[in-house]
């Protein structure tokens, strides 16, 4: 396989993985797109988002950096693309873990040296 072949099948295959992750927008219904899209434009640069999912809504907090102090928060519809989202944030989250633990058996192998 020439190797243009080769470099062009696997800027494919990154370009499609990229694609294929969900934003917190995409878990946000159509019917409160704007006014998601509202809600984000009124935010400083000092504060900080937390999304979750709530009783049949999607929650987000705003809070304030470094006071953590809540701002202001805001229910929206869930799509149906919200448990994929959900899902994919989980699995975000296990490999964090995986390479923290990682790191943390480097760092104390290298300090055995």
């Amino acid at each position: 396989m020439p190797p243009f072949a080769l470099i062009f099948k696997f800027a494919i295959f990154f370009i499609c993985r990229a694609m294929a992750f969900l934003s917190p927008r995409d878990a946000i219904h159509i019917d409160d797109l704007e006014r998601y899209d509202a809600f984000m434009k009124t935010m400083a640069g000092t504060q900080y988002l937390h999304l979750y999912p709530g009783n049949q809504v999607i929650k987000l907090d705003v809070y304030e950096y470094p006071s953590d102090e809540l701002v202001k928060s805001g229910g929206f519809k869930p799509s149906a693309k919200a448990d994929a989202y959900w899902e994919q944030e989980d699995e975000f989250e296990k490999e964090c873990l995986i390479r923290q633990e990682c790191n943390k058996e480097d760092e104390s192998e290298f300090k055995m040296m």
